[in-house]
């Protein structure tokens, strides 16, 4: 009963401890998360061409992320608009029509001839994987419906502070993704490239789908938080909010592709592009939690006593995490992990533990981005955000032009730094409107 009275009084003073039971589960669900695309890659590797599938499902994600990214960011716009049923439906029409536009996007590319130009001519895809590729995205066209829900509802149950739940719900879908795959597998149900669309749907459409049940029966009617006499939010100003940060979406897509180019320049790309995409998959699933920092400034930096404590909170975690990953650059636990689970080859050990060092620097400054980001949607700045992803994306472009034609000896080092420098740059920039703006 007390827990509960404090879960339905959001005007309490924010304590370190409430920032840690609202946090610790969205840091776990990130890092599962992080897993369930290594069991999608084992699913694959078991199929009849194991080759072509891996490539075909990474080249229909590779398009229809970008399609799908506006999805994600659904939940900030539940986080700084929503208090109420008025609002909630407002943003939840918003979220619907980007849901119908993305059926028709995938219907596009998975019905006409729209998607095997997309895939042979600005993906440079052989004609081996246009078919398999185009059989993945006729099951990814629907998964904007149930990420829509996901994040829809995962919204609300935030605001609730009652991210407990989340972490449940990712131990069912992975759950329920493994049988899925053997199943599959076993009895011939989804084949090739499509086996990973099939398996990525129903474990987001589960998690969807259980957010939803839980979520509806937790908020009700009841306002979202304190102040429901706020909940005037019509769906023009939805729209106005939500925009930019599409346009940030597209704009932090282009990111990777960016720094690749840079280190294909290199003297051995194979190496550089090889290594870098190992380290970032070990690296990342430290760094992971610090995408989630934005929703935690969003929902408790406006109460009592909420600005000192988060402060202090994305402080110690930007600390804390860079150290988690300095050790696995800088003691034996990094290398032992490459060449025992990850399977690394010892030849590629050097460059990627090179990587690992530098993206310890990420969490460092990826934290305040996240920090200064939730400021600006608390404040409806959306529009700041998008230009803070441009200043990120400009600096690594810079940063490409710049080692043009110098064929470095260490790719690996060049995306890397790039990499931490574009979001050094971003930070500067978000902290630039803030002070200014004396938010």
């Amino acid at each position: 009963m007390a827990d509960q009275q404090a879960r339905s009084a959001p005007d309490q003073p924010v304590t370190t401890y409430r920032l840690i039971r609202f946090f610790a589960p969205l840091a776990a669900t990130s890092m599962m998360m992080m897993s369930s695309h290594s069991l999608i890659s084992g699913g694959l590797t078991r199929t009849s061409q194991p080759e072509v599938s891996i490539a075909a499902y990474a080249l229909a994600t590779s398009i229809w992320f970008i399609v799908d990214s506006p999805m994600v960011n659904v939940r900030q716009m539940i986080l700084a608009l929503a208090w109420g049923p008025r609002s909630f439906r407002a943003v939840a029409m918003v979220t619907n029509g980007l849901v119908i536009i993305s059926l028709a996007i995938g219907l596009l590319l998975s019905y006409t001839p729209v998607g095997p130009w997309v895939l042979r001519t600005l993906l440079g895809a052989p004609e081996n994987l246009v078919a398999p590729a185009v059989s993945a995205l006729r099951v990814l066209m629907f998964l904007s419906i149930v990420s829509s829900r996901r994040s829809l509802y995962q919204s609300l149950l935030m605001l609730k502070d009652r991210t407990g739940i989340f972490p449940l719900t990712m131990v069912i879908r992975l759950g329920l993704m493994v049988l899925f795959v053997a199943a599959s597998l076993r009895y011939d149900l989804v084949r090739g490239a499509a086996l990973g669309g099939a398996t990525l749907l129903l474990g987001v459409g589960t998690e969807g789908l259980l957010a939803q049940v839980y979520g509806k029966r937790v908020v009700r009617d009841q306002p979202l938080r304190a102040g429901g006499a706020a909940d005037n939010v019509s769906l023009w100003q939805a729209m106005v909010f939500f925009f930019p940060l599409i346009g940030a979406a597209l704009v932090g897509g282009f990111l990777r592709p960016a720094l690749n180019s840079g280190m294909a320049r290199s003297f051995d790309a194979t190496v550089a592009l090889s290594a870098f995409a190992v380290a970032t998959s070990l690296s990342w699933m430290v760094i992971s939690p610090t995408q989630n920092l934005h929703q935690l400034t969003m929902i408790w930096l406006p109460r009592p006593g909420g600005r000192a404590r988060v402060f202090r909170f994305v402080l110690v975690f930007s600390l804390v995490f860079t150290l988690v990953i300095a050790v696995l650059g800088f003691t034996p636990v990094g290398p032992w992990l490459l060449l025992g689970p990850i399977g690394l080859e010892r030849s590629l050990l050097a460059p990627t533990i090179l990587v690992v060092r530098i993206q310890a620097l990420i969490p460092l400054v990826l934290s305040w981005s996240e920090y200064f980001s939730g400021i600006l949607l608390i404040n409806r700045q959306t529009s700041a955000i998008t230009v803070g992803k441009l200043v990120n994306l400009a600096v690594v472009l810079a940063g490409v032009a710049l080692f043009h034609g110098a064929r470095l000896p260490s790719g690996t080092a060049l995306g890397a730094l790039l990499q931490v420098l574009g979001i050094a740059g971003e930070v500067l920039f978000l902290y630039a409107v803030v002070r200014r703006a004396g938010q």
